[in-house]
Parts: structure tokens; sequence; C-alpha cells
């Protein structure tokens, strides 16, 4: 077998698999919609990875325009790919942006019980339509968080704490989707996987990185568990987790040279492509982390390509 075909073969399974595990009534029956969903507006909630600054910078390694000014509309993160393929709609963050009608509630180091307070809050106010798009990425501060309690003996209770706040986003989740809001949900990336978790590894103990997975599995559980009774005309999943896994096993699958390091030498969202190590200059789409926990700019265009999909085949 080439490495094409099994490349091919292995983004075939993961996208199976994220269907039929993620969103069990819609794989059992016809996906296909009878006609397009289109949102009157896109609302992104979460964390940085889906973020813009009000200068239209990201959590990400920033591309540049010849004249070094900043290309927003280049590299853009995940919510951003989505909403351009789908709906030739922007981000107003953006300069110069043409048809916005996407508009990005994210909130930069957000955990879920800061994205339960901002949905019960946005409900009680302007609310939430039947004309909504509402995308959803948050819980790796939170498993982040959790971590730094791990003192070699508490895993079990640690994965377990993580668990229960994967079910409350989920909780949080279902109230979007009972105003009639469409929704698209990613699990978090393999937080085991990260630059960070690499290094705890070779400071602190062999063991740090599989913690890290455990637990991120452990949240995205959670989560998912409370999404088996919908089916696709309400509720979309992507597997930020699988595609973490899939670049890191098989980096040139996705056009990646380096899945172990960073590429920015600047603090995010600060970053740009003449802000990287040597190793990544003229090449930072090539390193599947910006810095030591944040996807670089391919993993978002994956991650969107998915969105893209999976929005398109989901019976909205």
């Amino acid at each position: 077998m080439t490495p094409t075909s099994l490349a091919i073969r292995t983004l075939r399974g993961l996208a199976l698999a994220a269907c039929c595990a993620g969103l069990l009534n819609a794989c059992g029956g016809s996906t296909s919609q009878v006609s397009r969903f289109m949102p009157e507006r896109v609302l992104a909630f979460g964390d940085e990875l889906n973020f813009l600054t009000s200068d239209g910078h990201k959590y990400s390694v920033n591309a540049l325009k010849t004249d070094k000014t900043l290309d927003c509309d280049a590299s853009p993160v995940w919510v951003q790919y989505m909403v351009l393929k789908l709906y030739g709609t922007v981000f107003g963050e953006c300069s110069g942006a043409g048809n916005i009608g996407a508009f990005n509630l994210a909130v930069v180091g957000s955990r879920v019980d800061d994205l339960t307070t901002q949905i019960n809050s946005y409900v009680s106010g302007s609310g939430f339509q039947s004309s909504d798009l509402v995308t959803v990425l948050v819980g790796m501060h939170d498993v982040m968080d959790l971590y730094r309690l791990y003192d070699g003996t508490n895993k079990a209770a640690l994965m377990a704490a993580a668990q229960i706040k994967g079910e409350q986003l989920g909780d949080a989740t279902l109230q979007i989707v009972g105003t009639g809001a469409r929704v698209v949900i990613s699990t978090i990336p393999d937080m085991g996987l990260t630059p960070y978790a690499l290094q705890q590894k070779a400071d602190v103990g062999d063991d740090r990185p599989d913690v890290l997975t455990a637990m991120t599995d452990a949240f995205n559980k959670g989560m998912r568990l409370k999404f088996i009774n919908l089916d696709g005309s309400q509720l979309g999943l992507l597997m930020a987790d699988d595609l973490s896994r899939g670049a890191a096993a098989q980096p040139g699958a996705y056009g990646l040279t380096n899945a172990t390091q960073a590429a920015c030498t600047a603090a995010l969202p600060n970053c740009t492509t003449d802000t990287v190590v040597d190793a990544a200059a003229n090449a930072s789409n090539g390193y599947l982390w910006a810095d030591e926990l944040h996807p670089g700019a391919t993993f978002h265009t994956q991650l969107g390509m998915q969105a893209v999909g999976r929005v398109s085949s989901l019976p909205f």
C-alpha cells in the first residue's frame, strides 16, 4: 500500500468514525439535505481557537501580505474558513471585509463555566433564532486547569472531573439546540500531543502526555454522550481530537513536516510568518502547532474543511 493510499484510507476511516460515534441517529438514515440551510447569521462561541482580535489577528500563525501588513483572510481560523466556503460571508474583524454575516463571540481563555454564563446571558438577552448557525469549541483550558492538579496519583479523579466539564458543555449546547438554532460543535484537540505535553514528558515524567490524552478523552466523552438522542437536523459534531491524532501520526498526509514542535517565536496572537523558527521560515503551514498549546493554520484549515463537509451533508 502506498503512503498516499494509506493516508486516504485513514482520512475516510476517521470521517466515518466521527459520524457514527458522534451522531448515532444521523448515521442511521439519510443525511442529505432536502434544501440547503442558509443562516441569517453565524455566531461563533468558545475560546481563542475561534477568536479574531479587533484588527484581525488570530491565535495561530498570522499571514502577511507582500508589504508585511496583516492578511486577515489568509490562513483563516476554522470558523472563518467554514463561513466563507459555505456562505460567502466573513467576520467583521477583517479590515475591508465584504459580506459580514458571521459574528465572533469567542473569548480568549474561555472555560466551560464562562461559556455557560455567556449562553445564559445571550438567551435572556437578544436570544438565539431558528435562522442562526451557532459554532462551539471550548474546553482546552478546562483540561489544562485540571492537569495542573495532577500529582501522579489522582489521574482517575481528574478524568472524572474532566468528564463532568464535558457534560456541562453538552448541557449548555443543548440549551442552544432547544431554541431551534442549528449547532456545529467540535471536540477539543488531543492535549497530550501538544509541544507542552512533550516538554512535560521530558521535564517531569513519561506519563504526562498519556494523562493529558486521557483527560481530553474524558472531556470529549462527557460532551458527546449528551448528544446521543439528537439527529443531524439539530447538531453537527466535528472531531478535532481525531484530526490532531491523524496529523500527528501521519503528518505528511496533511502536508505537514513537523507535528511535535511549535512554529512561533512571538507570543500569540502576535505571531506572524515573520516571527517563526528558522525551520518554519516560508513553511509555517508545515507545522501542526503554532505554540505550545495552540494549533497552526493547517489544522484550522482541515477542521474548517471538516465543518464544510459536515454542514453540507446534514439535514439542517
